[in-house]
């Protein structure tokens, strides 16, 4: 079998300058030339709750949190998580959004085990949450809600689906999933600041005691007024409750009936051709890899950035939340609106049980987030549009560069897919305009992801986010000719749950297996953990006399090593790493490595450059190393090729 060989780039002929984006936005077309990206879209995510029940004590577990606990649904919907927190009594008190799962429509109620959050045994119950699932809902009305009158003497007005609803107290009012309502307090002579409306789920008597699981908690004081939008899920009975400092006065009543279906369209995420989501700067993108969907942890969520000097970076995650929640629900977004408060030094908004913030990364903290060492709620700090902060305390893989004083020459990016296996994808860079003498000089940096799945990785406990990248020796002068696979464990500092890190010792911080293939026709000695390639020189080979002959010894004579002893094989079958024992998988064999000893100095062999072995076997330089002046006469090193014939 042989490989397909496809080639993207960007500044064609050198006709400006490009910068990060570019790399990106080319990483992103090469994916989908491979066709690399989701096979689907995602859609029906949840995005809120609208309320929860089952709500436990268990004075021994005091500020607790339980993270990404997976539950159950009434519907079709799979794949949501979501973090309780306990306050200091041991009392449930929060519910979040972890990971939003596909599938889910608005209303669905997802159920999660008292043994996931401290156990029946010990006090817990099952919690149960209706959630609200990210849709447009066409056909909605604008309404509007008003109090009005004088301290003593207030009433509530307003129009609804069931037409105009007169001034007076404890009044119902019914929308629809959808409408947008306006609530306006023109209250004149208000007592206190604290006598304001207030939107809950429940009538009690006294404010701590209030269901706040609602899209938004702001106090509607005198003389202002908010607009909510309930949204697809957000469907039940609602109060407007007017309090004056711990005391309930009011109470009018608003019911969201569901929107009719037809008006519902799920919003999608993803792309089969394009990423699954980029930054806004355009420097930074979310790669979604589907290993296997059926796993627990069979898709990653690579993030990918391309920072000012052309370094390009990436962290694997397995969950990730795409909505904008800010921008497709602003009222979720009030500073100083938030419950249970977020962790010291988080700036993060999360309304009342609602998602936490937009398009970022998610999972439990160091398992499986891009930045573990912050949690799901700090989510600056696992946010698309936040490089720095993903990279504070933190460390991640630089898998391949294109150096950003090359900016103004034309960039390829080619691929080579394997025919035997059309999983795996070995990705390099070239600069077809950049002059050069050896394979460094307009040659980049050469990479493939591990697409793969093994009997070694159950992907429902595990993640399989990895890449393998090759580094090669300076090409020149009698410097040694070697290249490196290199491998991280992780690709993280943390990142606990990829599978690699079985084959690293205890501690944070990223381990990279380095496998060092080093030719055996220089005369440069290899050091002890070099891989040597077989080889023994035919008679016709610069080194056949030193090296097959007793030449060296004028007193003795004897037969040489016949010529039929030569050997200087195509290596295949390569080990992605060899340090890794059992190792997860090898390159199928239309790649292989070869060993060579060119009878002239200074050859320039570089990327595209062909070996022919015979009419019906052809292979094509990717990367290598070698020495330019071996032995005064000869280019002699170590190759890296794809089969073409």
């Amino acid at each position: 079998m042989t490989v397909s060989i496809s080639t993207v780039g960007f500044n064609t002929g050198n006709a400006g300058t490009w910068t990060p984006n570019d790399i990106i936005t080319c990483i992103g077309e090469a994916l989908s030339l491979q066709e690399l990206h989701g096979s689907t879209t995602d859609s029906g995510l949840i995005c809120g709750i609208a309320t929860y029940s089952g709500d436990n004590t268990i004075p021994s577990e005091v500020n607790i949190r339980y993270l990404d606990v997976r539950g159950t649904s009434s519907g079709l919907g799979t794949d949501a998580s979501f973090d309780v927190m306990r306050n200091a009594s041991g009392q449930t008190y929060g519910v979040y959004v972890n990971r939003p799962g596909v599938g889910y429509t608005g209303g669905e109620v997802v159920t999660i085990s008292a043994e996931d959050i401290g156990g029946a045994s010990n006090g817990a119950s099952d919690m149960t949450f209706q959630v609200i699932v990210d849709a447009n809902i066409s056909n909605g009305v604008s309404y509007a809600v008003t109090v009005t009158g004088t301290y003593l003497n207030y009433t509530a007005e307003g129009w609804d689906r069931n037409g105009y609803q007169g001034p007076g107290t404890d009044r119902t009012f019914t929308f629809m999933e959808g409408d947008s309502i306006k609530f306006h307090n023109t209250i004149v002579d208000e007592a206190s600041t604290y006598d304001a409306y207030t939107l809950t789920h429940r009538q009690n008597k006294m404010w701590a005691e209030i269901d706040k699981v609602v899209s938004f908690y702001t106090a509607v004081g005198s003389g202002t007024s908010i607009t909510w939008t309930p949204n697809w899920g957000e469907r039940g009975t609602y109060y407007w409750n007017k309090f004056q400092y711990v005391n309930q006065e009011h109470v009018h009543t608003i019911v969201i009936q569901p929107a009719d279906s037809a008006n519902v369209t799920s919003v999608s995420y993803g792309s089969t051709t394009a990423f699954y989501d980029v930054a806004d700067e355009g420097n930074a993108a979310v790669w979604k890899q589907e290993l296997d969907s059926s796993k627990t942890y069979g898709n990653n969520y690579w993030y990918i950035y391309a920072d000012t000097s052309g370094n390009v970076h990436c962290a694997g995650g397995n969950g990730y939340h795409p909505t904008d929640h800010q921008t497709r629900f602003p009222a979720w977004f009030q500073p100083g609106a938030s419950n249970p408060a977020p962790e010291a030094g988080s700036s993060v908004y999360t309304v009342w049980g609602h998602a936490f913030g937009p398009r970022s990364s998610r999972g439990s903290k160091e398992l499986d987030l891009w930045n573990g060492w912050a949690t799901v709620d700090q989510n600056i700090h696992n946010n698309i549009n936040n490089p720095a902060s993903v990279l504070q305390n933190n460390a991640w893989t630089t898998f391949t560069e294109v150096p950003i004083g090359r900016s103004s020459y034309e960039v390829n990016l080619r691929m080579w897919k394997s025919g035997l296996d059309p999983s795996f994808v070995v990705f390099s860079w070239y600069y077809p305009t950049l002059s050069s003498s050896t394979i460094q000089d307009n040659g980049g940096r050469t990479w493939w992801w591990h697409n793969y799945t093994t009997t070694l990785f159950d992907l429902d406990y595990v993640q399989n986010a990895s890449v393998t990248h090759i580094s090669r020796d300076a090409a020149n002068g009698n410097t040694a000719a070697k290249i490196r696979f290199e491998t991280p464990t992780n690709t993280t500092n943390y990142n606990y749950r990829n599978a690699l890190r079985g084959y690293c010792n205890i501690g944070a911080g990223i381990q990279i297996l380095k496998d060092y293939y080093a030719p055996m026709t220089v005369d440069d000695a290899p050091v002890d953990y070099d891989s040597r390639l077989l080889y023994r020189p035919a008679t016709s080979d610069y080194y056949y006399t030193a090296r097959s002959t007793n030449v060296g010894n004028t007193l003795f004579k004897g037969p040489t090593i016949s010529n039929n002893a030569a050997t200087n094989n195509i290596i295949k079958n390569i080990p992605t790493c060899s340090k890794m024992v059992p190792c997860p998988y090898y390159l199928p064999d239309d790649f292989a490595l070869f060993t060579f000893d060119y009878n002239a100095i200074s050859a320039n062999i570089n990327q595209g450059d062909t070996i022919t072995v015979s009419g019906s076997e052809v292979w094509q330089v990717i990367d290598g190393s070698y020495c330019t002046n071996e032995g005064s006469s000869r280019t002699s090193g170590i190759i890296f090729c794809a089969r073409i014939v």
